[in-house]
């Protein structure tokens, strides 16, 4: 499955994202959680943001399904 959760933070708010590294051109060619990371905070923190966002964790979707971590 290519589906991922990102439960990320701008430090007061903490957000869940579903990302799809199939069909999102953003992370395509991310081969591990790490690659799905540093482009999704790559992403949202460029010089001129307000915020700074930080991943907390990327799951795989299937994990969530079956009950896993």
């Amino acid at each position: 499955m290519s589906k991922y959760i990102v439960t990320a933070t701008n430090g007061e708010k903490i957000r869940n994202e579903t990302i799809d590294i199939k069909t999102n051109v953003l992370f395509h060619g991310c081969k591990s959680v790490d690659d799905i990371k540093k482009n999704y905070e790559g992403f949202w923190n460029i010089p001129s943001a307000k915020e700074k966002i930080t991943v907390l964790k990327v799951t795989k979707l299937f994990q969530l399904l079956k009950g896993g971590k």
